[in-house]
């Protein structure tokens, strides 16, 4: 998993959702570990999954995220009118 999410430039976390989600295909190898079959396809629509991503390329964003506080920000503010 981590030399898959290194290739990519995500985080683990992202592949074990692809897994998890049966979008990325894995099977358990030896010792109970999971095995992804990489090829050059796996890997392009793997890309593509992340070019086409919001959470992963945020210039693929169809909506612009919205603006939230810092939590030191809202802190202060709740303090000051109490």
């Amino acid at each position: 998993m981590a030399e898959a999410a290194r290739r990519l430039g995500c985080g683990t976390g992202v592949i074990y959702y692809w897994i998890e989600t049966a979008q990325l295909d894995a099977r358990r190898g030896s010792g109970g570990r999971l095995r992804i079959p990489w090829t050059s396809n796996i890997e392009a629509a793997c890309r593509r999954r992340i070019a086409g991503s919001g959470h992963l390329n945020p210039a693929a964003r169809h909506t612009r995220p919205r603006n939230r506080p810092q939590r030191h920000e809202a802190a202060a503010v709740t303090v000051g009118t109490a």
